[in-house]
Parts: C-alpha cells; sequence; structure tokens
C-alpha cells in the first residue's frame, strides 16, 4: 500500500477483498492526458494488516477506491483519508525536526473510538509504503476478533473535483499573507498535484430507470438530473464477502438545503434541568436552534436532535473542538452522510451569539431566575428562526422559510410571551386540590403531541 500525494482517489489493485461494488464509473486519466482515459468501478475494499510489532491482524477499509485490477500495488489518497479523521505523517523520520513514533506514521481510530491503530511507514526509493494482503474469508467474518478500520470514509460521496477545498484554504490566509486561525489547519492541510483524476458518473441512468419505471428516456433523464441515489443497493452480484450497507439515516432524515454552523456554548449558572451548556446551530441566514445538555462531551445528542427534529443539513462547520470532530459526533454526521467542516475565518456566527444574548435580555427584563436560561434559549431560537429578520439574504421571509421551503407557522410560540402567567392543568395535584394551577410560560412542549 503505497502513499500518492497525486492521486486524488484512492486506488485498488490486485489481492484485496471487494466488499461492495457502488455502481458508479469513473473515467480515469494518467499524467499524460495525450495517452487517453479508462473507466474503471468505484468499490470498496478490504485489506489485512499484519503489525511487524506485535503480530495482530487488524482490517483495512478503503471507501469509495477506484479498482485497477491489473495495478500491483493499491495507492492511498492522502487528502482523501485525511477528510476521513486519520492522521497521515508522511515525513521521513530521517527527515523529522521533532521525531516520535508517530513521525512516518498512520494512525486511525476504529469506528467508535475504542481502539487506535498506529502504522508506521517504510520507503521504497522516496515512496513511503507499508505491507498488507487480501485478508482471508475467517478473518473478514471474524469482526470481533479482527478489528476493522476504516481509511476513508463511506458518506459522504467523495468528490474531488469540488472547489469548496480551495476556496477554505484561499480563506485561512489574510491579505498580508498571515494565517487567519492556525487551529483550523488540522483537517485542510495538503493539496497534490492530481495526476490521476476522475469523472463521476451516476449509479443508475436514464436508460435502466425509463425501463424500470416504464416512463420515457427523456422523463427517465429529467427525473435523474433532479433526484439523488443516496441509498442504492447493489445486488447483481452475489458472494459470501459482499457487503450490503444496512445503515439507512441518510435517508430517513429530511435534507435541509444549507449548510450550519455548530458550536458548544457554556453557561455559568446549572440550570434547573441540571444543563451547564448549549449545542447551538445557526445559519448565515439566521435560523437557529439550541438543546442543552449536562456535558460537553454529549454534544452528540444535540446533533440527533437536530436530525430527528428539522433534517440533515448539507454540511455542519464546527470550530475544531474535540467533543465536535470525534467520537459520537463525526460518527453521526458520517452515517447520515452530512460533511464536517471546520470553522471558516468570518464566519456568521453572530446569529447564534446573538439568540443567546437576546435570551439574557429576555430574562433580565421579565425578572426570571437564571437557572430557567436553558428554557429561555430554546424558546428564542425558535423566536429568532420564525422573525423576519434584517439578512438581506431572507428577500422578506422569515428563516425558518428559507430553511424548510415552506411557509413558517408562529402558532405554537405567538400566544404567550417568556415568563407570562398562565394556567395549566397540573396532573400530579391530587383531591381535593384543584387540578388547574397558577404557573410561568418557559416555551413550547417540543415531541410533545400538544404544546
Amino acid at each position: 500500500m503505497e502513499l500518492d500525494s497525486h492521486a486524488d482517489t484512492c486506488v485498488i489493485g490486485k489481492n484485496a477483498m471487494i466488499i461492495y461494488d457502488h455502481r458508479r464509473r469513473v473515467s480515469v486519466t494518467g499524467y499524460d492526458p495525450k495517452s487517453g482515459s479508462n473507466s474503471y468501478r468505484i468499490v470498496s475494499a478490504a485489506v489485512a494488516y499484519d503489525d511487524p510489532y506485535s503480530g495482530e491482524t487488524s482490517i483495512l477499509i478503503i471507501n469509495r477506491a477506484i479498482e485497477i485490477p491489473h495495478l500491483d500495488n493499491h495507492l492511498l489518497c492522502i487528502f482523501q483519508c485525511r477528510m476521513g479523521g486519520v492522521t497521515i505523517n508522511d515525513v521521513p523520520k530521517f527527515q523529522a525536526p521533532n521525531l516520535s513514533l508517530h513521525t512516518h506514521a498512520i494512525r486511525v481510530n476504529n469506528d467508535d473510538d475504542s481502539h487506535t491503530l498506529l502504522i508506521p511507514l517504510s520507503l521504497r526509493g522516496v515512496t513511503s509504503y507499508f505491507n498488507v494482503r487480501k485478508p482471508t474469508t475467517v478473518e473478514w467474518d471474524d469482526y470481533r476478533r479482527y478489528t476493522r478500520y476504516e481509511l476513508t470514509l463511506d458518506e459522504p460521496k467523495w468528490d474531488p473535483s469540488t472547489n469548496e477545498y480551495q476556496e477554505i484554504e484561499e480563506n485561512m490566509v489574510s491579505y498580508k499573507g498571515e494565517v487567519v486561525n492556525a487551529d483550523t489547519l488540522n483537517l485542510r492541510s495538503d493539496f497534490g498535484i492530481f495526476e490521476l483524476r476522475s469523472n463521476t458518473v451516476p449509479s443508475i441512468d436514464h436508460v435502466d430507470l425509463g425501463r424500470r419505471w416504464g416512463i420515457s428516456p427523456e422523463k427517465a433523464l429529467r427525473t435523474i438530473r433532479s433526484t439523488t441515489q443516496r441509498g442504492i443497493r447493489n445486488t447483481s452480484q452475489h458472494s459470501l464477502t459482499k457487503r450490503i450497507p444496512t445503515n439507512d439515516r441518510s435517508l430517513r432524515y429530511q435534507r435541509l438545503p444549507h449548510q450550519v454552523f455548530a458550536d458548544t456554548l457554556i453557561s455559568g449558572t446549572t440550570s434547573r434541568r441540571d444543563n451547564k451548556y448549549a449545542q447551538v446551530f445557526a445559519t448565515s441566514c439566521g435560523w437557529t436552534r439550541a438543546y442543552p445538555i449536562s456535558q460537553k462531551g454529549l454534544a452528540h445528542e444535540g446533533l440527533s436532535l437536530l436530525f430527528q427534529r428539522d433534517g440533515v443539513p448539507s454540511a455542519c462547520i464546527v470550530d475544531g473542538s474535540k467533543e465536535q470532530v470525534q467520537g459520537a459526533f463525526r460518527r453521526n454526521l458520517k452515517e447520515t452522510a452530512c460533511q464536517l467542516k471546520q470553522t471558516e475565518p468570518h464566519s456568521p456566527w453572530q446569529n447564534a451569539v446573538e439568540g443567546a444574548i437576546f435570551a439574557a435580555r429576555k430574562m433580565s427584563k421579565a425578572g426570571s431566575p437564571m437557572a430557567l436560561w436553558d428554557d429561555c434559549l430554546e424558546l428564542e431560537s425558535y423566536i429568532r428562526s420564525h422573525t423576519a429578520l434584517d439578512i438581506y439574504s431572507l428577500n422578506g421571509q422569515v428563516p425558518e422559510t428559507i430553511m424548510s421551503g415552506e411557509t413558517a407557522d408562529i402558532s405554537f410560540i405567538s400566544e404567550l410571551g417568556w415568563y407570562d402567567w398562565v394556567k395549566f392543568r397540573d396532573t400530579s395535584e391530587t383531591f381535593p386540590n384543584d387540578k388547574v394551577v397558577l404557573g410561568r410560560y418557559l416555551g413550547p412542549s417540543i415531541d410533545v403531541d400538544q404544546h
């Protein structure tokens, strides 16, 4: 297995176990365009790695790679691996200023971050590599004994032709040529001079779709252009080693048409619900959601609530904090095909911050206890999302309408104001006490039949 900084996609050669055929083909062109191009399929493959020191065998999975069956060596696209959270240090030990075990090595965690694999690299000429082999059927089937590590992501789909990475990289440097924020470079730090280039084609073309649906090729072509194919499964090839993905989260949840910014806010007061933090999501158009949590490590629970209640955004941009780029948070994004990005300079974070400021002012004005800050923040996020803000991109609409594509309804948050006096039915009251009692309004009851 060789590291290839010139390839824009990983390549699988001989001696690998093909575990999934993505039913997509790419046109591959070498370093000399005059030599023409060839069409190859996109696959997920597995190889076995035997640790030269401990003797332990691990299974390495390379998702969304190009299969070129006649190649003797597999090629790893460094950039594609790094986008999957794999740490690659390709500086040879004798050239490194600070030598350690992680120098000239690959570090990767398994799916639940319970195991970490360190793969030392060797040199052949000036090319970094490590030895792998084709796993046996027993090794592949016994996943409890042989830990599996993914070197590249299965979702979202790998697209090396996107210009998003170029824009992020350019924004990392100010007009003075100075680095804007060095902490945001760790996931966007390497670009190669791509010589291996690919052009993808749809999983199901309009001809097959027209035949299966009984519609004209013209209608099928328009359908292909205006829809997605996130959950296509290939059942045409039957094999004991074939893997059919069972995760349907990328299809189960509604898709949101905008990327969101995420951050974890810290409160100086523990709330009545024992919350100390809040996971906040916001967009550049002012749409906001806040989910109080008791620990920073539970940031992924706020992300899950966002997916369940509102949908999955096209991308989630975070500030690089550990709880948002590792573990369950990253895994939830991966399983729902939501791209993880780190904070770009000059991001519109004022939308989330202003929501918290308004909540604090509202509590002070109403004279409500500070221990109710999480209730107020949740309510304020809904109010802000349903308010026609002075933001040009809204074009007079409210953020909720822009985000959902449907006219926003404000009934559930417009009848009462924060901390207003209300009468409600308290089912815990027993006879002869009146079940209708006096209380304060703290916001709508989400996920309950009646607000």
